[in-house]
C-alpha cells in the first residue's frame, strides 16, 4: 500500500526519546479495513526514523536529513506558533547562531543573576548572546562537540515561546557537573544543574524530564557515586518516584525530592543542601525506600 510522506510526517516526533519504540494509535500501511489500535511502532534514530507495524508486517525507513542553521530556526519559529513555553528541533550537527556573541546584554545578565549564576559560571560555561534572536544562549558540550543549546527570550514580546531548544541526534546529550560527592542529584535545566553544583553537590542536567537509564548509567560509570537524588519539577514528582524505582533496580541507592516547591535554581546554596540532606549519603540514604525527611511517594 503507497502511503503519501504527509501522512508519515504525522508520525515524526523529533522530541521523542532515542531508540525508544513508541506504539501509535493506528497503522498508515495497513488496508482500511485492518487497522489496529497500537499496533504500529515508530522508532527515532540519529538519522531518521524506523517504522514497523506488528499486524500487516511493513517495514520503513524514514530518512532525516540535517537541516542548516536558517532550517533549524524557520522550523523553531514554525513549531513556536501556539507554544509560550518551548519550541525545540533536533539535528544531526549542532551549531550556534552565527551572530552568537560573549558579550550578553544587562537583561540577560539579570536574568542570569536572579538564579544566583556568576561570571565565572558564564565563562566555564560559555554563555552567550544572539541579538538577531535576542536570546540569552547556554549551549552544552559532550567530548568538546556541541549537542545542545537553549535560548531564553529576552524581548518583551510575549507571543515568542520563552525557551528555544536545538539539540543534537546523539542519543547522550546530558550536562555532568562531576564536585566528586558520593552523592548526585538529577535535575531536568542548566541552571538548576548549577544550583546543585554550587551547593557542592555533584549533579545532572537531563535537559528535559525523560531519564534514560543506559545513558546515566554510562555517564555515572566513572563516577564513585553511593546514592542518588531526583529532582525535577513540582508538577512531576510522580515521574521522579518512577525514576528513583527504576534507578534502584539498576542497583543504586536513589529517591526523589518530593518536597521542594520549586526547581533546584530558586533555592539559595544552603536551600538546596536542606533539601538533599548534604553533600555525602547518609546510611538511610544508602537503602532509600521514602522521598526526603521520610515523605512516602504517591504510587506510581
Amino acid at each position: 500500500m503507497t502511503v503519501r510522506r504527509e501522512e508519515l510526517e504525522k508520525f515524526l516526533d523529533y522530541n521523542a526519546p532515542m531508540d525508544v519504540p513508541v506504539r501509535q494509535a493506528y497503522c498508515p500501511f495497513c488496508e482500511p479495513d485492518k487497522v489496529t489500535s497500537h499496533g504500529f511502532v515508530v522508532t527515532r534514530k540519529r538519522n531518521g526514523f524506523s517504522m514497523w507495524c506488528h499486524r500487516c508486517h511493513t517495514k520503513y525507513w524514514y530518512p532525516v536529513k540535517s537541516p542548516s542553521s536558517s532550517a533549524i530556526l524557520s522550523e523553531l519559529h514554525r513549531r513556536a506558533v501556539g507554544n509560550k513555553d518551548n519550541a525545540s528541533v533536533v539535528t544531526k550537527k549542532v551549531t550556534l547562531p552565527s551572530d552568537f556573541t560573549a558579550d550578553i546584554p544587562a537583561s540577560g545578565l539579570l536574568w542570569l543573576r536572579t538564579y544566583g549564576v556568576n561570571e565565572d559560571e558564564i565563562r566555564r560555561y560559555h554563555f552567550g548572546y544572539s541579538p538577531r534572536l535576542d536570546r540569552l544562549i547556554l549551549p552544552v558540550f559532550r567530548d568538546g562537540e556541541l549537542v545542545f543549546w537553549q535560548g531564553r527570550n529576552l524581548s518583551s514580546d510575549t507571543s515568542r515561546p520563552k525557551y528555544m531548544n536545538v539539540r543534537s541526534q546523539r542519543s547522550d546529550i546530558v550536562l555532568f557537573v562531576n564536585n566528586q560527592t558520593s552523592k548526585v542529584v538529577l535535575v531536568e535545566d542548566i541552571l538548576s544543574c548549577l544550583a546543585v553544583a554550587r551547593a557542592g553537590v555533584s549533579a545532572v542536567a537531563l535537559l528535559g524530564s525523560y531519564v534514560k537509564m543506559d545513558l546515566l548509567r554510562d555517564v555515572l560509570a566513572d563516577a564513585d557515586i553511593a546514592c542518588i537524588k531526583v529532582w525535577l519539577d513540582p508538577d512531576k514528582r510522580q515521574e521522579a518516584c518512577k525514576y528513583a524505582k527504576q534507578l534502584r533496580a539498576l542497583g543504586y541507592s536513589a529517591s526523589p525530592i518530593v518536597l521542594a516547591h520549586q526547581d533546584p535554581k530558586c533555592y539559595k546554596p544552603e536551600e538546596v543542601q536542606r533539601f538533599i540532606g548534604g553533600a555525602t549519603c547518609s546510611d538511610s540514604e544508602r537503602k532509600p525506600t521514602m522521598g526526603l525527611r521520610g515523605k512516602t511517594c504517591p504510587s506510581v
